[in-house]
């Protein structure tokens, strides 16, 4: 969301006046004493929020500039061709291409901010941020007589973007003389004044109504980017920074030609301008903060209402929790975790029933069932640990809970309206759910996952369906709306289109209205023959051929037309049957002439009027609703009597075998965890960790019947609601863009979202569109849980809007995979937080203020020391871990296990499709330069490119099942990615090359070419999150002779980005790089050591026989991984 910027900067300055006057002496009080019970929570709360509302507001705006893809801001030299020629041509060819809320953007004094990273050891991956001194929005005014485009100044305070961070820059390291005797507070307030003056004057002529040609405007934009360079560099010593610091944002290399900012015959310094055009406005672009809203919300309601203005789940993540639950061993602890395990979901995801919940997996569920217990529960899951298998559990139940809620109303008054009854709105949001994530791709692919048929056990999939005639073709129904951007949202309104369209003409069960309306409106007989065709392959796929001609049967005029309606019916009979192609009928239908169409159309008519006038179509709702309702009545007092056995610890024989429970495997008592025989404790764990808590096949099976019939249940009863919901499907569309106006906002908008959710139980969106997505939504804690994926990658203050308007929120991610991509380096982040916090200056110590700083600390390990229960791996601290691992074969697993996780992960990954099969054993492969034959300098090593090309190529051509599915090359190093992909480029050149490298895109992307390849299959560690490959090959390209041992230093100080790396690979890892130089890594070194072979060079890794599976022999290997490493990147 866009923001009032001089209304927020003026708060956050005052409030910073008041805060420090207020809280100084507390915080010099607790400086004497450290233990955190002195600081009082409400105090500690206000200096986070500020705190990061600082860092927020402080940010440097992004200035769109390129992806992949497209270009996302122009430079000012093409303004003329874009604007003023190929905007006018796609107004002239489209009207409504703008509207009111269209949006030219010119953002002035474009650089890149090199002064952040002044002194600071900067890791090699680095980007210098692209970024601009001052934006404005400009209303586009069409004329389509003469065909011109006019523009007037935005007057929207939201509209004027100022670069603070810049600004407070210049103030300290190069003020001018406009800032001598002023304070920080006192000249930034000045310039955003004279910012706003220079706008107001150079736009404000009102004979021409303050409308300016786009030529004049060209020439204004370039009048004001020179004004604005004098004004906040206007002498030497200022000039002279920024030219040391700043790079134009055009430039690409060190001695690009753009490379320096212009110097003009005035001797004055300046960057160039850019702009964008958005026609459907400019709410969700990169322009501002996303966050300062929601964190000014929160700051005011503490303000006024003290902790209790806050939700339970962000008083929790900012104060912790005191009294924490360690999570033992399994073995020995049954006491421990049978009450923790013994509360069966009831809903399940429809997967395969053989399969249940892990111990920890079923532990993370339960917890996670006592949202006031726990408004705050923290999943630490490594890779391929089943994350997303509990999230659906969780979401499965908290479906089938609020469907209970909904059958007890609808019982108790079923000719009432649902969303009169203020009660039930309250349960409906009580159980909606919201999935994020900072990660976009995250929040894409749950989203796609939960309606996907694919992921659905064949046993149900017959049965699963919510309103699926309206979803997309691979999905079995409506579940999931996919928000945030204005994309999504555009796309989620044609969903919401389609719904209401559909319940418009609920009644019309048969269609009879659409079909003798088209049949009428044409003579065209192929056409009619179209609409026929479309017509009957309608009642066919919905299985209502039989309804049909049973219903028209009750109706007089039925055998007025028995003539017609007899043989018509005996065939579609048998088309229902199978017995008669739908082709077949039409080739009789072919042979109709005039008079026999408008018999047809005439019989249809006569009796379809008599069908509606019968309301005919409500018997059908009414045993659809019934049938719903005793389908999920039989199966739910079925499950229950299991539940409540299982719940009172009732575990009888007689229990165990009704429901197939076996009292070891399944876990049912405590004296299921007792050691006993003479089996390894470690091997017993083991096994404990990997059984299924009160999950037999015959369970599972009933409660994802449960979660199926809560589904068919929850569509019925809407269906009977069709007319009480008329009114409010246009203002649905106004909600989701946060533009709705209501005299009895609270209630009514509260209707609306339980609307939403009522049909569609998961609204998902990226933590950067919450507060914009969710502005009409302030009550504290009005939804009920969210569920926060990745959250190890999320920036810490960026779930506050999220926490606040939630009951309870679900933190899974880990710490050990990316960390949260920060443009603040350590040290200005510290010098911000030492304004409001306790802050440690001894290595090694840590006080209270430590443990929020953005800059180290992600929303997982803040909602880890949240969560009332806790484990630890190694040294760290975590929430309920997730040990069970089903994704990657040995060595992949146990590299991972030893440098990541303590050697706690359990292996479980099933290795059926590697039976039989002889393959190329995992390793490294030597690759080393000579220095005269050093191809380019930095991360560039051409060497080990070509040989990953090459071991793709031999792979392909001789052990294509190890390219099946799928291989990545993954580097560290953003200039080594570049390299990969010029080579591969540039050997695409050569048609000979083609066929391998189609093979390497794997069985599902053979439909892509090999230009694909590059595009998806290449990349830095961090682009390849929660992406899995049969084969993964890692480039290194770090090295002594590249006098690059930094970055092989930054690999090795933290196990992240090889977790990440190794942990693609399923069953393959090849590693190419200088043996020697990343011998002396602690964690490289694992990449050489037990099962991976160590390859002397690409030949012999050519000559390297074929071994099977059962040939992988691991050796018993420790590392103390936890050891504090000596080389850091800015903190």
């Amino acid at each position: 969301m866009r923001i009032n910027f001089k209304e927020t900067l003026n708060n956050l300055l005052n409030r910073k006046k008041s805060f420090k006057k207020n809280t100084l002496d507390n915080d010099s009080q607790a400086q004497e004493n450290t233990d955190l019970s002195t600081i009082e929570n409400k105090i500690r709360c206000e200096k986070i929020l500020n705190y990061w509302l600082d860092v927020e507001l402080f940010d440097l705006p992004e200035c769109p500039f390129k992806n992949n893809k497209d270009i996302l801001s122009e430079e000012a030299e093409s303004f003329t061709a874009k604007i003023a020629t190929d905007l006018v041509v796609k107004i002239k060819n489209n009207s409504d291409y703008i509207h009111d809320e269209s949006r030219l953007v010119i953002m002035f004094q474009c650089h890149k901010a090199g002064y952040i990273a002044e002194n600071i050891d900067l890791h090699p991956n680095f980007i210098i941020p692209k970024t601009y001194l001052v934006a404005h929005s400009f209303v586009p005014h069409y004329d389509p007589k003469v065909g011109t485009i006019q523009w007037s100044l935005s007057t929207e305070d939201k509209d004027l973007i100022i670069n603070l961070s810049t600004i407070r820059t210049i103030y300290r390291k190069c003020p001018p003389s406009t800032a001598h005797n002023l304070s920080l507070s006192e000249w930034i307030a000045a310039r955003v004044d004279e910012i706003e003056n220079l706008f107001k004057i150079n736009f404000s002529d009102p004979e021409q109504k303050d409308l300016f040609t786009t030529e004049i405007l060209q020439d204004k934009i370039k009048k004001i980017n020179r004004t604005l360079s004098n004004k906040f560099w206007p002498e030497k010593t200022a000039r002279d920074f920024m030219m040391l610091h700043c790079q134009a944002l055009e430039s690409e290399y060190a001695h690009d030609v753009l490379d320096q900012p212009a110097i003009t015959t005035q001797g004055d310094l300046t960057f160039r301008w850019r702009f964008s055009f958005y026609p459907e406005g400019n709410e969700s672009q990169q322009l501002g903060p996303f966050f300062v809203k929601d964190l000014e919300h929160c700051i005011n309601q503490l303000d006024q209402k003290g902790l209790s203005g806050l939700s339970m789940p962000l008083q929790k993540y900012l104060c912790g929790t005191q009294q924490r639950t360690y999570i033992p061993e399994a073995v020995g602890h049954g006491h421990f975790y049978v009450p923790l395990t013994h509360r069966i979901a009831l809903g399940r995801w429809p997967t395969n029933a053989k399969y249940g919940l892990s111990l920890l997996q079923t532990l993370a569920v339960n917890v996670a069932k006592e949202t006031i217990q726990n408004p705050v529960v923290a999943v630490n899951g490594p890779p391929g640990t089943g994350k997303t298998t509990l999230l659906k559990d969780i979401i499965a139940e908290r479906f089938v809970l609020r469907t209970v809620q909904l059958l007890k109303f609808y019982t108790k008054n079923n000719e009432a309206a649902l969303l009169d009854n203020t009660e039930l709105l309250d349960q409906v949001m009580n159980y909606s759910i919201l999935v994020a994530s900072s990660n976009n791709k995250a929040v894409e692919n749950i989203s796609k996952e939960l309606p996907s048929l694919n992921s659905i056990a064949e046993e149900f999939k017959a049965d699963l369906k919510h309103f699926s005639h309206i979803a997309a073709q691979d999905e079995w129904g409506l579940f999931c709306a996919v928000l945030g951007n204005a994309n999504n949202r555009k796309n989620f309104k044609k969903t919401l289109a389609e719904l209401s369209a559909y319940f418009r003409f609920i009644n019309d069960r048969y269609r009879l209205n659409l079909f003798t309306k088209q049949i009428s409106n044409t003579d065209d007989i192929s056409q009619k023959l179209i609409y026929l065709k479309k017509q009957i392959e309608f009642w066919k796929q919905n299985q209502l051929i039989f309804d049909l001609f049973a219903d028209f049967e009750q109706c007089s005029n039925f055998k007025t037309h028995l003539d017609f309606f007899k043989p018509l019916r005996e065939a579609l009979y048998k088309v229902a049957q199978d017995k008669l192609q739908i082709a077949e009928f039409l080739e009789f239908a072919q042979a109709m002439q005039a008079p026999e169409w408008d018999k047809l159309t005439f019989a249809f008519i006569d009796v379809k009027k008599q069908w509606f006038a019968k309301k005919l179509y409500i018997k059908h709702q009414e045993n659809k609703l019934n049938a719903a309702i005793s389908d999920f009545q039989q199966t739910f007092k079925e499950l229950n009597q299991c539940l409540g056995a299982a719940e009172q610890f009732i575990v009888s024989t007689e229990n165990l075998d009704m429901w197939q429970l076996d009292a070891q495997e399944h876990l049912s008592n405590a004296s299921a965890y007792k050691l006993s025989g003479s089996i390894d404790p470690s091997e017993f764990e083991s096994i404990l960790q990997k059984s299924t808590p009160f999950s037999s096949e015959k369970i599972n099976q009933c409660r994802s019947q449960l979660f199926i019939h809560a589904l068919a249940l929850n569509e019925a009863i809407l269906e009977t609601q069709s007319a009480e919901l008329k009114k409010y499907w246009s203002d649905l569309e106004a909600l989701l863009d946060g533009h709705l106006e209501s005299n009895e906002q609270p209630v009514y908008h509260q209707r609306l979202w339980s609307m939403l959710f009522l049909f569609f139980p998961v609204l998902s969106t990226s933590l950067s569109s919450v507060e914009n997505q969710f502005k009409l939504m302030q009550q504290v804690e009005g939804f009920g849980l969210a569920l926060l994926d990745e959250a190890g990658q999320a920036v810490n203050y960026q779930v506050v809007g999220l926490l606040q308007r939630c009951k309870q929120v679900v933190f899974v991610g880990d710490p050990i995979q990316l960390e949260p991509v920060i443009n603040i380096p350590y040290q200005i982040d510290r010098s911000i937080a030492e304004d409001y916090m306790l802050l440690a200056h001894q290595y090694a110590k840590q006080e209270w203020g430590d443990l929020y700083l953005v800059s180290t600390q992600s929303a997982q390990t803040i909602a880890d020391r949240a969560s009332q229960y806790y484990a630890k791996i190694g040294e760290r601290e975590v929430g309920i871990p997730l040990l069970v691992h089903r994704r990657c074969l040995e060595p992949m697993f146990s590299i991972a296990n030893r440098i990541a996780y303590d050697n706690k992960m359990v292996a479980a990954t099933s290795i059926q499709h590697m039976q039989d099969v002889h393959f190329i054993p995992s390793g490294w492969i030597h690759v080393e330069e000579r220095a005269e034959n050093l191809n380019a300098k930095g991360y560039a090593n051409r060497a080990e490119a070509s040989v990953a090309l090459k071991v793709i190529q031999y792979l392909a051509e001789n052990q294509a099942a190890m390219l099946a599915g799928g291989v990545f090359i993954i580097t560290p190093f953003t200039q080594m990615k570049n390299e990969i992909i010029k080579e591969w480029r540039k050997q695409a050149k050569d048609p000979n090359n083609h066929a391998w490298m189609n093979c390497a895109l794997g069985e599902k992307a053979q439909h892509k070419n090999y230009d694909h390849f590059w595009r998806e299959n290449i990349g830095t560690v961090h682009s390849f999150q929660g992406k899995e490959a049969s084969t993964v090959i890692v480039c290194t390209a770090a090295s002594v002779l590249r006098r690059k041992t930094g970055g092989i230093k930054w690999v090795n100080s933290k196990p992240n980005l090889l977790n990440v790396a190794v942990t693609r690979a399923k069953s393959h890892l090849f590693v190419i790089g200088h043996l020697r130089d990343w011998s002396t890594g602690k964690l490289s070194i694992e990449l050489q050591d037990d099962m991976m072979y160590c390859y002397q060079s690409f030949q012999a890794f050519v000559e390297q026989p074929t071994i099977d599976y059962q040939q992988l022999k691991a050796k018993p290997h420790m590392m103390n991984h936890n050891e504090s490493t000596t080389f850091y990147f800015g903190g």
